[in-house]
């Protein structure tokens, strides 16, 4: 069940990131990171686009 998922990341979202990156509408958050400050982060970047 894992190798699948990670075959299925790898075949049809990894070439995304590339896809979006390129365009430069790539945007990265660290989940590792408690559930509020994640969103924190989201909220930020946003608002830093003027998506809110």
């Amino acid at each position: 069940m894992i190798r699948q998922r990670l075959e299925t990341f790898e075949r049809d979202t990894l070439p995304l990131l590339s896809f979006y990156e390129s365009r430069g509408i790539l945007v990265k958050v660290n989940g590792d990171q408690a559930v509020e400050k994640v969103a924190a982060d989201i909220d930020e970047l946003l608002h830093g686009r003027g998506l809110t």
